[in-house]
């Protein structure tokens, strides 16, 4: 409500940046980025990053000497994601201390729209990248909801193991699938660690297989959700692929889900 902007990924199509959407609407101060892990697909819009003040930018502990360019995705080529890689790094350099778990204010950040959110790196070796994702959950006005990058089984072990993760998980509403809706990311732990939600958002598209929807949908009681102009009900997991894009609104008042809707 008093105008605090906040970036979780930087992904984006051939067709649509979120931050020069975001730009367009007028914004110019970022009060907090968060990039989940440095593959293309999260973090490609970032040449674009330079058009606003950033305050804090929160990232994984992962140095581009860890990153083999030959196995990134199609988003970006090899000269392009290493120029991404680089601007990742100069964030990195530039903010040295606010990354999860020794960042500002001990990993939370908060507002003053009421606004909390605690971030999470799993700790550990990992082979693959993805499982370095940092996790934010973010709660407001009384909602709770987890925003996750690409973690699998064993990055969400790692992170159930600790004990500020697991008390910020409690009560949790809204879960952003990991790994895009893909078993790749499902964690049977997790799901049981969180119990019943209302509902599980998926960020997929036409090269994205979301084949742990139905395993996601046990877990959900389902929430009214006014999809492209209708009205329909008990939606227990919405999908970008094939409901467009997921507007979440929350403000004071608001009834009878928790104080928040859902808009495609």
């Amino acid at each position: 409500p008093t105008g605090t902007n906040i970036m979780f990924d930087l992904g984006r199509s051939d067709s649509f940046s979120p931050l020069l959407d975001v730009y367009g609407r007028g914004v110019r101060t970022l009060d907090a980025v968060f990039v989940t892990h440095p593959h293309a697909d999260h973090f490609n819009d970032i040449s674009m990053l330079g058009r606003f003040h950033v305050s804090r930018f929160f990232r994984p502990i992962v140095v581009p000497s860890q990153i083999n360019y030959s196995q990134q995705w199609r988003y970006a080529g090899v000269n392009e994601y290493a120029q991404l890689v680089s601007n990742y790094h100069a964030h990195h350099s530039a903010h040295p201390y606010e990354i999860s778990n020794m960042g500002y204010n001990n990993g939370s950040y908060s507002t003053p729209d009421g606004l909390v959110l605690e971030t999470f790196q799993p700790a550990g070796s990992f082979v693959d990248v993805n499982d370095m994702s940092l996790v934010a959950v973010a709660s407001f006005n009384g909602v709770k909801i987890i925003l996750s990058g690409d973690n699998g089984p064993h990055s969400w072990q790692s992170l159930l193991r600790d004990s500020r993760f697991r008390s910020a998980i409690v009560g949790t509403h809204i879960l952003l699938a990991p790994h895009h809706g893909r078993m790749s990311g499902y964690s049977l732990d997790l799901m049981s660690a969180l119990g019943q939600l209302d509902v599980c958002l998926v960020s997929d598209g036409r090269a994205v297989l979301a084949n742990a929807v139905s395993a996601y949908d046990q877990w959900c009681r389902g929430v009214t959700a006014i999809v492209q102009g209708n009205t329909q009900y008990a939606r227990k997991c919405l999908t970008t692929r094939n409901d467009g894009h997921i507007r979440l609104f929350s403000q004071p008042g608001m009834s009878p889900w928790g104080g928040y809707s859902i808009r495609t």
